[in-house]
């Protein structure tokens, strides 16, 4: 059974005018949220060109997705070269041609705690926790960097049919 995500590959992609774009080929999801985030388009003659197309304020219909972006943007879009995901880089990239705004960072999973001490627990409240931000986010982008995260920021879902595109 495909997910619901896959459902609209080969659905046909139209503008916020009612221009038709192309055929959506590829969707790619958010690793975090796992909420589709771009499709891959093709269009122009033939269908021969591809584009990514963001899914933020699209409107999903039967066998019919409508972007919130022009066709004018979709055609003049950065050409990406993607196949295991989108790479932060890349999505900033796209980010910025079709004028999104940029996502807010993941907040750092909080520091272990090393021992519970209740006098030291209130010296702490009462000092604040000024100047611990960078560290802690320091360290966790150290230790996803040595446990080998793969960087992605988004990636494509699979059909059971074919891999990604």
């Amino acid at each position: 059974m495909p997910s619901p995500a896959q459902q609209f590959v080969g659905a046909t992609a139209y503008d916020m005018s009612g221009h038709k774009i192309g055929k959506i080929q590829q969707i790619f999801v958010d690793v975090r949220t796992r909420q589709p985030k771009w499709v891959v388009v093709n269009h122009g003659l033939f269908g021969r060109s591809a584009a990514h197309v963001p899914l933020a304020g699209a409107y999903c219909g039967t066998n019919a997705v409508t972007v919130a972006v022009e066709k004018q943007a979709v055609k003049e879009a950065p050409q990406l070269r993607v196949r295991a995901g989108i790479t932060p880089e890349d999505e900033h990239r796209l980010q910025r041609h079709y004028d999104l705004p940029d996502p807010p960072l993941p907040a750092p999973e909080p520091p272990p705690r090393q021992s519970h001490n209740p006098a030291l627990d209130i010296a702490a409240a009462a000092a604040g926790i000024g100047g611990t931000a960078m560290s802690t986010v320091a360290s966790t982008l150290s230790r996803h960097a040595q446990i080998g995260q793969p960087n992605r920021a988004c990636r494509p879902v699979m059909s059971p049919s074919r891999g990604p595109g």
